[in-house]
């Protein structure tokens, strides 16, 4: 009985420490950008932009995006760049506050936060309060079965264990219960989501047709987190009429004016990507069922352990 009740512990301490570390990280890549981009404000210099071009297009799964595009005079130079945020007050021809780096006028921001870091923080709240949670669950059953060895030097063990029992099996059970509700409810849902996206990946490239598409701009900037990223741009025609929009994805040596690949919806010819199968979905399912698996292995150790106070209660009883 104590090695299930040692195991069950281990089994809370690394559930709710895998949380709570992911939880911490989460907090601290969030607010590392906030602080991130508070100081590259500190040292930039502000100046205001003209927005060049605003570049509507829809990813692989039929999202639109926005691209917005400036230009900026720093030193009597002009300089190009993208922005990293968009609203719908903004169009062609509009000016906007920007921050850029002295030293590298090409790295600009644009006047706001971060859309990551205001994302990654309250995700990594939600994350460490469960983690939180758990480690509360782990105190009650330790505490609990500490009592229950107390409870041997007691005269009426019947009466002390029930007692025990009506403290803290109520509220460890149903916090349990609900967490473990709530996260099959997310977990399914992420599977779900999985799903959706490899049979809809499956689904496009039946009716797809392919085609060449020229490359008009590949744009090179850094990111919130000061990471090189890049933006492709491509054009392509069907049945006489040309589109334009974002390509999905980068690889190393591609260079404007070269010719690529893609597969289009030909009925809506702005809806395209490149033809590689997409492994979101995959990520989504394999990462989703590793989890369903670790709360249903949680669910059954608790369903053991429950069972084996009952039992021991049951023996009590009979005892007694």
């Amino acid at each position: 009985m104590q090695e299930k009740d040692r195991q069950s512990n281990i089994f809370w301490a690394i559930f709710g420490a895998a949380f709570v570390l992911v939880g911490i990280a989460s907090i601290a890549y969030g607010i590392a950008l906030i602080v991130d981009d508070r100081n590259f404000k500190k040292t930039a210099k502000e100046t205001m932009a003209v927005i060049t071009e605003i570049h509507k297009s829809r990813d692989s799964e039929g999202y639109e995006e926005h691209k917005v595009h400036v230009k900026f005079s720093a030193d009597g130079k002009e300089y190009k760049g993208e922005l990293d945020s968009w609203s719908p007050e903004m169009k062609k021809g509009k000016e906007v506050k920007v921050y850029y780096n002295p030293d590298n006028p090409q790295n600009l921001r644009g006047d706001g936060i971060s859309i990551s870091s205001l994302i990654s923080v309250p995700i990594g709240t939600l994350f460490f309060l469960i983690g939180f949670i758990c480690f509360i669950i782990l105190y009650k059953q330790r505490k609990r079965e500490s009592l229950k060895g107390d409870n041997r030097h007691y005269e009426d063990p019947r009466r002390n264990a029930d007692a025990v029992q009506k403290k803290s099996k109520r509220s460890t059970n149903t916090i349990f219960l609900a967490l473990l509700a709530f996260f099959i409810l997310v977990l399914i849902g992420v599977i779900a989501g999985g799903i959706a996206l490899v049979v809809k990946d499956k689904n496009f490239k039946k009716t797809a047709k392919e085609t060449m598409a020229t490359i008009t701009e590949i744009y090179t900037y850094r990111d919130s987190g000061g990471d090189t990223s890049h933006r492709v741009y491509v054009k392509f025609s069907v049945d006489g009429e040309e589109y334009e929009g974002k390509l999905g994805s980068y690889h190393l040596g591609m260079q404007k004016g070269q010719e690529v690949k893609i597969c289009y919806n030909p009925d809506n010819p702005q809806i395209f990507n490149d033809g590689n199968t997409s492994i979101a979905g995959f990520v989504l399912i394999a990462l989703g069922t590793i989890c369903l698996i670790a709360c249903l292995a949680g669910f059954i150790i608790f369903k053991k352990n429950a069972n084996r106070q009952n039992d021991n209660n049951e023996q009590v009883l009979t005892i007694n």
